[in-house]
């Protein structure tokens, strides 16, 4: 990585885990006015079986050891010829040519990674508001090409899970009996949705498994019949909870189930004491999910776009 003066870069260990989501905490109170699960999304993160430490991440450090950025370029497989960059630059570094940098590695390091002749989809994730860095990225040539919500409601006892749509039974999760099934319900309620990227089980459960936070013992399930149809996959983070995924085949949709589970998921977590709820949602999902979300009371507190630029082979 080339640098300017005053710097030096490295991979990044896990050892740095607390560092990095203390910088990624500082940038995403800048520019969002809050800051959600920074450790926990790092380890989910480098927990994908695709991520290689040494060959993924940089860590940017002044002279005396300051960490001024962090640098992260990856792909959810090699095959698919996307790979999806991220580079967080401390506020007090801001200014200093760090975001150039990060932008140039992870363009050489997609070029390194491709075949001759091929061309691949780089993705650069921003905050909506970050518009120093959305300069950047237009001076290289990226275009947004997607945003994304962040939602949530207050919670409290009074939340009401509701009822459940005519023959459809919701069930906690027992993970090591039902796991495979329920996450295939999620690749298959997903197949459809921007940037989705097919799993197995094993390798699902390892991401899911590499962040500390995550409590299996939390997801619930939609039966109908005994047959899993949707599976809404929860956890808590420092106090918030989370609805992480939420996926209901498709044949299947249009049913209340999706209602049902979200509803049972916040009803549940409201239960233990939690006090806000929270998801992530594609702002242009075909399936309905934003409308769902606003009609039980969810509404967006912060927006971040995905912008890209075809690179291709030297």
């Amino acid at each position: 990585m080339k640098l300017p003066p005053g710097f030096t870069s490295r991979p990044a260990t896990l050892s740095d885990l607390d560092d990095v989501a203390a910088l990624v905490r500082e940038w995403e109170l800048k520019y969002v006015g809050e800051s959600e699960a920074a450790r926990a999304m790092l380890q989910y993160e480098w927990g994908a079986a695709a991520f290689e430490m040494e060959r993924d991440t940089r860590v940017i450090h002044t002279a005396d050891g300051a960490l001024a950025a962090f640098a992260q370029h990856s792909t959810p497989g090699p095959e698919l010829l996307r790979y999806d960059a991220f580079g967080p630059v401390d506020p007090g570094f801001e200014g200093r040519g760090l975001g150039t940098a990060i932008v140039d590695w992870t363009e050489a390091e997609t070029r390194a990674r491709l075949a001759e002749g091929s061309t691949a989809r780089l993705w650069n994730s921003v905050q909506a508001g970050n518009q120093g860095a959305i300069a950047l990225l237009d001076t290289y040539g990226y275009a947004v090409i997607r945003s994304f919500w962040q939602m949530a409601m207050d919670l409290d006892d009074s939340f009401d899970a509701a009822g459940v749509p005519e023959g459809v039974t919701i069930r906690p999760i027992v993970m090591a009996v039902d796991g495979p099934a329920a996450q295939s319900v999620l690749n298959t309620a997903f197949r459809s949705h921007f940037g989705h990227v097919e799993e197995t089980f094993e390798g699902w459960l390892a991401q899911q498994e590499a962040d500390d936070t995550w409590d299996p013992t939390l997801g619930l399930l939609a039966e109908v019949d005994g047959t899993i149809v949707g599976f809404s996959n929860n956890g808590v983070i420092d106090g918030v909870g989370y609805v992480f995924e939420l996926g209901v085949l498709p044949e299947m949709q249009g049913r209340g189930i999706g209602r049902a589970l979200l509803r049972h998921s916040f009803a549940m977590l409201a239960g233990r004491g939690i006090a806000k709820g929270r998801l992530g949602v594609d702002t242009q999902n075909v399936t309905g999910a934003v409308e769902l979300y606003r009609s039980v009371g969810l509404a967006p507190v912060s927006e971040h776009r995905v912008e890209e630029k075809l690179i291709a082979a030297e």
